[in-house]
This record gives structure tokens, C-alpha cells and sequence, in this order.
């Protein structure tokens, strides 16, 4: 079968003519209807558009420099004409290059005119008749027809003359001076315009801000009574021994937390009607010292309002040290002293501490050799003294001091051989700032190093760093 088909297929081709008949194409016809009734559709030229194109352009920076640049190139070129007529002239020269010379610039000035006068019309089409309510335009038409009237007509004497004209020409340079100057002045008027809003606005802003400040004092106010109630809710919860159960987020304040370093006034004898605090307090106000801890164990009330008018008047604040026994571990301790002798004297100093108004009050009480229920009652009754007293607070002050294990004094804290003992106190200290900060505002404290007053103070710049930037 496939044989019988490849032989019938053979025949069928030899019997087709060598030359076959060329088949007609057909192409498609002309659909003369549909291009004329569908034309090509392009942008459309309109006079109305060029019209309005034109007197963009004219009205343009663009415009009024070209204009500028031809008016300064006409005058050049009547500029170089002059020189040369005068030159020759003077000179006595003749000759082909000299005329050849003067007639480019003749048909330079033939440009120009035509330029100006196509300009004229460009002006008067674009605008229209309005385009003469100004005279200035007048005046310049009448300068652009007569110096193409003296181009194109004149020759000889009466053109000498008459490009004259073009000179006058230069006052079309003060209109485009003036007009730059209308367009500043009109920016001006827009940025006086800016600078009216702004200035309301930020009379607005301001009005804002004083009643947001006022919002934020009254709500400041509200938060420190929540605080003084919370804080005297978290003493009795520490007087129920439930002080573990309190969680400290409830009454967190969030507020900048401010770090105040407080010299010690330890080794620095105050002298005659404290003349040498006198003369001293000032250094510490410059060295950046908030204000000094005192000891006002020899202090009566008197003395005690005298130092107070003395810290005023430098501008200092004071934290208070006390004893309940044994001030300034001078001569032998004292014995057979109960918890509520201790109590009576706390309760005293507190009452004469209260005369310096003390930013904190550093109470060494009671007595190491109490047993442990004497000094759980001790500590609860100074409690109830300081709430009778109004001193209720937390501690948040911190004597900075570094021990080593052969002193209990560090002579030279930032010498490398005591790197162990001070990163230990730094790691603590630390960790009791950033404690605090949580429920305080305030943290103070003090570089107790005695009669060591340069390693306090080197000290106390370091330390106050060091915890400031720990927030």
C-alpha cells in the first residue's frame, strides 16, 4: 500500500506542466470610505494654542533675555559701523576691505531690524490692540518701525541720522529691568504673605504650648499626691511584712531621673561663724556640686538657721548625717543604750535636721549588738517617727566610697591595682541606680573619702558620669 501510493503520487507529478499558472493574489481593496471618514487624527494645529504660546514666550524670562541680547548685539554692531566710518575717515584709508567691512555690518543691521519688526508683530498678534495701552510699547513700536524704515529705505547722510534711532532703543533694557524688579517685588509680596502665616501660626503654637503646660503642671501635680500616697502605702505594706507581694510598676513615675553629687563637709572644719564654709561653698557650687552633707551633731537651732541663710545664699542644697550614739566614733561606745533611748534621740535629731530642709537625711541608728527583734522594733518605730514628722520617703542616696580587703578607704580608686575592688562597688552601685530610677526622680549621692578632698571630688566627677549614662 505505501508503494502503490508513492508511485500514484510520482505519476500525478510528471503529468503537471513545467510551467505552472501563476495564481491571482487578491489584495485587499482600497476602503476609500472609511479613510475619509476616519481621517488621521494628530494634534491639531489652532491659532488660538499658537497665539497663546507666543505671548508664554514673550512674557518669559526666556523672551525677555532674547530680546536683551539682540537689542545689545544691534548696538555693537551700529557701535563698530561708527568706529570704522570714523576710523577711515580720520585715517584717509580707502579701499575694497574697508567697504566690504561696512556693508556686513550695514546688512547686520538689516537682520536686526527685520528681527525687531517680526517681533513687533509677533507682540501685536499675540496680544492684540491691548498690547499699545501701555506707552512704553508705544514708544518702542515707534523706535522699531523708524529704524527699519531707515534700514531699509535710507542710505547716506539721512541713515547716519537715523540709526540714531536704534540707540534709543537701549530704553527697552529699563522695561526689562523693571519688569524683572515687578517680579521680585512680587515674590516679595508672596514671602511677606508667608511670613504673616507663620508668624500666626506660631502664635497658635505658642497659645498650645502654654495650655499643654499648664495641662502637664496640673497632672504633674495629681502625680506627686498619687506618689506621696502610694509611698506612704508602701511603708505600711513594709510594717505588714508584705513588702515582697508590692510591685514597684504601680506607682513608677516616669520622669528624667536627675543625679545630684553632695560634698561631704568631713575634715573641713567650719570655723568661726563657719567662715571657712563661707569662703568654700562657692568652689564646690562651680565644681558642679548640687549642695554638701553635714553633720549636725554640735549644731543647735541657731547655728542651724545661720547655715541654712549661708547655703541660700550660695545656692546649695544639703543632705543631713545624724546619730542616735556615739557621733563621730569619738571616745568609747556607749553601752546599756535601749531601742527606745535610740528612739528619743532619732526623734530629736530628725526635728532639728528638719531646719536645714534636707534633700535626705542620713540616719546611723540603733545598735549592732541589739538583738534581732529589737532591731525589727527599732526600725519599724523610726517609720511611724518619720510619717508623724512628714519625712516619709525611699532611700535613693548612696555613699560612694570604695573599700579595699586591707582598708576600708581606697586611697587611689582609678590606680590599676584596685581594678578588682573598683569595678565591684561600680557593678553594685549600678545596679542600685538603676534600681531607684524606677520609683525616684532623684538619686543623690556622695564621694565620702574625708579629709581627702581631691580624690572626693575626682571621684565624684567620675561617678556622676558613670551613673548618669547608665540610664
Amino acid at each position: 500500500m505505501a508503494s502503490t501510493s508513492v508511485e500514484h503520487r510520482d505519476s500525478a507529478l510528471e503529468q503537471q506542466p513545467l510551467l505552472r499558472h501563476q495564481r491571482k493574489v487578491r489584495l485587499p481593496a482600497l476602503n476609500l470610505q472609511h479613510w475619509q471618514s476616519h481621517p488621521f487624527k494628530g494634534d491639531q494645529w489652532s491659532v488660538r494654542t499658537t497665539k497663546e504660546a507666543t505671548a508664554q514666550f514673550l512674557s518669559s524670562k526666556a523672551g525677555h533675555y532674547s530680546v536683551l541680547t539682540l537689542v545689545s548685539l544691534d548696538v555693537l554692531s551700529m557701535i563698530a559701523d561708527f568706529v570704522l566710518n570714523l576710523f577711515k575717515c580720520e585715517q584717509g584709508r580707502k579701499g575694497s576691505d574697508w567697504d566690504l567691512a561696512l556693508e556686513i555690518l550695514g546688512s547686520i543691521a538689516l537682520v536686526f531690524s527685520c528681527l525687531f519688526m517680526l517681533e513687533l508683530i509677533a507682540s501685536v498678534w499675540a496680544f492684540g490692540w491691548k498690547y499699545f495701552n501701555s506707552w512704553f510699547h508705544c514708544f518702542d513700536a515707534f523706535i522699531v518701525i523708524a529704524g527699519f524704515i531707515t534700514d531699509v529705505a535710507l542710505r547716506g547722510i539721512i541713515e547716519e541720522v537715523a540709526s540714531l534711532i536704534v540707540v534709543m532703543r537701549l530704553w527697552r533694557v529699563i522695561k526689562i529691568i523693571e519688569e524683572i524688579s515687578l517680579g521680585a517685588q512680587e515674590q516679595n509680596e508672596k514671602l511677606n504673605e508667608m511670613l504673616e502665616e507663620c508668624k500666626k501660626e506660631n502664635e497658635m503654637l505658642k497659645k498650645e504650648i502654654s495650655e499643654l503646660r499648664g495641662a502637664q503642671s496640673g497632672t504633674s501635680s495629681c502625680a506627686d499626691h498619687l506618689f506621696s500616697i502610694v509611698k506612704r502605702d508602701l511603708y505600711t505594706i513594709n510594717l505588714d511584712h508584705t513588702f515582697a507581694s508590692f510591685n514597684p510598676s504601680f506607682y513608677k513615675i516616669y520622669e528624667m531621673v536627675v543625679v545630684k553629687r553632695f560634698r561631704s563637709v568631713w575634715g573641713v572644719e567650719s570655723g568661726d561663724s563657719f567662715k571657712n564654709w563661707i569662703s568654700w561653698f562657692p568652689d564646690l557650687k562651680n565644681q558642679g556640686y548640687a549642695g554638701v552633707e553635714i553633720d549636725i551633731t554640735d549644731l543647735d537651732a541657731e547655728r542651724l538657721r545661720q547655715l541654712r541663710q549661708i547655703l541660700d545664699d550660695v545656692g546649695l542644697e544639703t543632705t543631713v548625717l545624724i546619730h542616735t550614739a556615739w557621733a563621730g566614733y569619738v571616745g568609747a561606745r556607749p553601752k546599756d543604750l535601749t531601742p527606745d533611748i535610740h528612739l528619743d534621740i532619732y526623734r530629736q535629731n530628725l526635728e532639728r535636721a528638719k531646719i536645714l530642709k534636707p534633700v535626705k537625711i542620713n540616719a546611723q541608728s540603733g545598735g549592732d549588738y541589739w538583738s534581732l527583734d529589737d532591731s525589727v522594733s527599732f526600725y519599724q518605730k523610726t517609720v511611724e517617727i518619720d510619717m508623724e514628722l512628714g519625712l516619709t520617703g525611699l532611700v535613693t542616696h548612696i555613699h560612694a566610697r570604695i573599700g579595699t580587703t586591707q582598708s576600708s578607704q581606697c586611697p587611689e580608686p582609678e590606680d590599676k591595682i584596685f581594678n578588682d575592688e573598683r569595678e565591684f562597688f561600680e557593678r553594685f552601685w549600678l545596679r542600685v541606680v538603676q534600681a531607684r530610677s524606677q520609683d525616684s526622680d532623684i538619686i543623690t549621692f556622695v564621694p565620702e573619702y574625708g579629709s581627702h578632698g581631691e580624690v572626693a571630688d575626682s571621684e565624684g566627677r567620675r561617678l556622676q558620669k558613670l551613673f548618669e549614662d547608665s540610664f
